[in-house]
């Protein structure tokens, strides 16, 4: 079964950044639809790759304006289902990082570990894809929204 591309996006997005929004997912799907797709592909499978190809002028705009935002936070959900992640399994994420001690099941459910689970894979991938320099806004929108939902309202801490 196929989503209609408008409900991928969040509901709060303006006419124009919608209609960029659409354009840019309607050649990202068709791009991930190709034989042969790579997710790991820096040149042919980005954001601004995606946006060229659909007429779409993401790179003149603001680095965390909403149409780049949703272009990213899109991409990271795309390309999320045809990636070999770093972490495979919650496991390995505890195992990693030593965070076996820090996480009990008293103290924390399943979903909250998936949920960083999945953020860690997705950050990794990201950083493929962009430099973490002056992208620190970007990146956790984009990363938070594709794990959590556009809906998603977070602290940056700043």
């Amino acid at each position: 079964a196929t989503t209609e591309p408008a409900l991928l996006l969040p509901r709060n997005l303006a006419a124009a950044d919608r209609d960029l929004a659409l354009a840019w997912l309607e050649h990202a799907q068709a791009h991930v639809r190709r034989p042969g797709f790579d997710p790991t592909d820096v040149v042919a499978w980005s954001p601004s790759a995606v946006a060229e190809a659909a007429g779409v002028g993401l790179s003149r705009l603001a680095r965390e304006h909403p149409a780049t935002v949703v272009a990213w936070t899109l991409f990271l959900r795309l390309s999320e289902a045809h990636l070999a992640p770093l972490y495979p399994t919650a496991e390995a994420f505890l195992a990693a990082h030593d965070y076996a001690a820090y996480f009990c099941a008293e103290r924390h459910d399943a979903t909250e570990l998936e949920l960083l689970r999945r953020t860690a894979n997705l950050m990794s991938f990201l950083f493929k894809h962009m430099k973490p320099q002056g992208n620190k806004g970007l990146a956790i929108q984009a990363v938070t929204r594709a794990v959590e939902g556009f809906e998603l309202r977070y602290v940056t801490g700043s």
